[in-house]
């Protein structure tokens, strides 16, 4: 039977289990319902995630009354314990729910450099003062010398306290920083310790290391059937002795050797988005869809990787990188011993002038680093190309850079200054086309800007056909190749879930524009073709007439080469996202695990340790044999 006095701690416990539910579910919900960003409806999304709230709240209420009536003289401090962990990991989430509108996600850990944003005098008063107040209720309520009503109407105003103390956090700084920000981060219905535990699980397995050992047989066989030329029995068993096969039938026997080349990196420009692929919605892409009639229109072309910086790196260098942007920046920059040959640096070797302009600042991502590490001699970011071609004007976007409007005039004021005799490779990187992101101040909106992925994909192709107007009647219409395409596929948004079309499946892998203007070579209307872009780079030094017969260690084809096998796929440095693979017209576009086919699972982790193995052999300088 139950004493009187335990009976008394039991029930203060049960009441303290109710006005900790409270705070944590009153604070949730204010908390959610301003700031994070959902695909769903927000009435079913805060419903979920409320739910989830719950459903944890009372697995740890389960716990503790359990605990509290076997070991009832324990009961509070097992509470004020649990509760102390729970407390200090909400926080944490709901601190980066009012600041970046989404939990803390895998992404977060990875731009850590840019928290002194976060450390001001309003959110260390915020989080410091709440914590303390939090944890001096639980030592009171431990004591029993605080009063059980008075708890509750403590924790309420609490609850209430603490996102309004969010909510005017920002630096002015920060504030811009967050309008612009990466809010392709929609959080799944989960609550925030779980959300919390998956993030932390994911970003610890992806510090584990593994043996790297030899392909086996088995795996070679895949790499074949992939297109991939791996040779173990070199001390370079990536190294090939050609760039490409093929050279492309020029349109006149006079046509020229040493063509300018132009690569648009446009942010997530999707096949899908462009009336030349088919999209429906009229008007939305005039420009880029008059270019394409003039030009070549791929398809059956992925991105092989994602986010930007991996992508920019493995297009240019032709590799597969298992490495995330967090890794290719700072000291211990993963990629600033390249090990290999970028496409740049042929064009170099070539005598090229070869040149990168940027829409953001040269730290970002040590984007100067990298960039000069594939080979760009000069490199013009947001203040240098305001400077030198847009007579000092102020940024379009802020704290993310320049505008698309503002990248276009830039270019065509850099043709038109341009007088040196060497022909050039011009390499170029947008932004305003990234998802979450507000239209720029020159930015133009489509029909009624109802839906904003529409706004930025037609005021990209506004600002693209200021260029398209300009070059098409210039001296460089006759002897330079553009490549329109973009950096990777766009993130899910419930903007772009509106317009992507019912064939859409939620994945960071989709088909990718591609479209080449040549008017030195005879190349198709159109071509479709089961590809990556990591295929890219050997296709611009293929059409560029570059000398094919050189050393390199390209993992990609050249798309104007003959494919012994119609098989393509790609796989992203992060180990919670899908991976693809392609072979004819079968598509397999899934996470690792949910994988159940077990000969698609095989033919994944066989890729998947032949660019282990690649990555290995760069590091490790066995790629490529060193240069000067």
């Amino acid at each position: 039977m139950i004493g009187k006095s335990q009976d008394t701690c039991m029930k203060k416990s049960i009441f303290l289990l109710l006005a900790l539910n409270l705070f944590f579910i009153t604070a949730f919900v204010i908390i959610t319902w301003k700031n994070i960003y959902f695909a769903d409806s927000k009435a079913i999304s805060i419903a979920n995630h409320t739910l989830n709230v719950l459903l944890e709240l009372s697995v740890l209420n389960a716990a503790l009354l359990v605990a509290g009536s076997l070991y009832w003289r324990s009961a509070k401090v097992v509470l004020v314990s649990i509760f102390s962990i729970y407390f200090l990991i909400f926080i944490a989430q709901a601190a980066s729910i009012g600041i970046s509108g989404s939990p803390l996600v895998l992404a977060a850990l990875y731009n850590i450099n840019e928290i002194a944003l976060l450390i001001n005098r309003q959110t260390l008063t915020a989080g410091l003062l709440t914590a303390a107040l939090f944890f001096l209720l639980l030592y009171f309520l431990a004591h029993n010398v605080f009063p059980g009503k008075l708890a509750i109407i403590y924790l309420c105003v609490l609850a209430i306290a603490y996102p309004l103390a969010l909510k005017y956090k920002h630096s002015n700084a920060f504030e811009r920083y967050t309008e612009q920000a990466e809010q392709h981060q929609y959080s799944s219905p989960a609550s925030p310790f779980r959300n919390f535990f998956t993030v932390a699980k994911l970003y610890l397995l992806e510090r584990e290391t593994d043996d790297v050992n030899q392909p086996s047989q088995e795996d070679l066989e895949v790499a074949d059937r992939f297109n991939l030329a791996v040779n173990p029995d070199s001390y370079y068993p990536f190294l090939k002795k050609r760039i490409y096969d093929q050279e492309l039938e020029t349109t006149t026997p006079k046509a020229l050797d040493k063509p300018n080349v132009i690569v648009f990196f446009v942010e997530s420009l999707s096949a899908r988005l462009l009336g030349s692929y088919g999209n429906s919605y009229e008007g939305l892409t005039p420009n880029i869809d008059a270019f394409a009639q003039s030009s070549t229109v791929v398809s059956g072309y992925y991105n092989h990787t994602t986010p930007t910086m991996p992508s920019l790196f493995g297009q240019h260098c032709s590799l597969y990188p298992l490495i995330t942007g967090k890794q290719m920046k700072g000291k211990n920059n993963l990629i600033a011993k390249l090990g290999t040959k970028c496409y740049p640096q042929f064009f170099r070797e070539a005598g090229y002038e070869t040149i990168y302009f940027s829409h953001t600042k040269p730290g970002k991502w040590h984007m100067s680093q990298n960039l000069k590490l594939w080979g760009y001699e000069k490199r013009y970011f947001w203040q240098n190309l305001l400077n030198s071609f847009l007579g000092k004007e102020k940024l379009g976007l802020d704290f993310s850079g320049v505008s698309d409007h503002q990248m276009m005039r830039s270019i065509t004021e850099f043709m038109k200054k341009h007088t040196r005799e060497k022909p050039f490779l011009l390499g170029v990187s947008t932004i305003e086309t990234h998802v979450g992101f507000k239209l720029s101040k020159d930015g133009i909106k489509y029909a009624e800007g109802k839906n904003s992925v529409l706004n930025m994909t037609h005021s990209f192709d506004h600002a693209f056909g200021l260029f398209w107007k300009y070059f098409k009647h210039s001296k460089y219409a006759h002897n330079t190749v553009i490549v329109l395409t973009g950096d990777h596929a766009p993130y899910k948004s419930r903007e772009y879930v509106e317009v992507a079309g019912k064939n859409w499946k939620t994945s960071v892998f989709d088909e990718m524009s591609l479209i080449i203007y040549d008017p030195v070579h005879l190349l198709p209307n159109a071509k479709y073709i089961n590809a990556t872009s990591v295929d890219l780079a050997p296709t611009i030094l293929q059409l560029a007439n570059i000398n094919p017969i050189q050393e390199n260690a390209f993992l990609g084809r050249a798309l104007f080469d003959s494919r012994p096998f119609d098989a393509a796929f790609g796989i992203s440095p992060y180990p919670d996202y899908k991976v693809f693979f392609r072979t004819g017209k079968r598509l397999v576009n899934e996470v690792p695990s949910r994988i159940r086919n077990k000969a698609d699972r095989k033919t994944i982790l066989s890729l998947h340790r032949i660019l282990k193995y690649s990555e290995y052999l760069r590091n490790r300088g066995r790629l490529y044999p060193a240069y000067d």
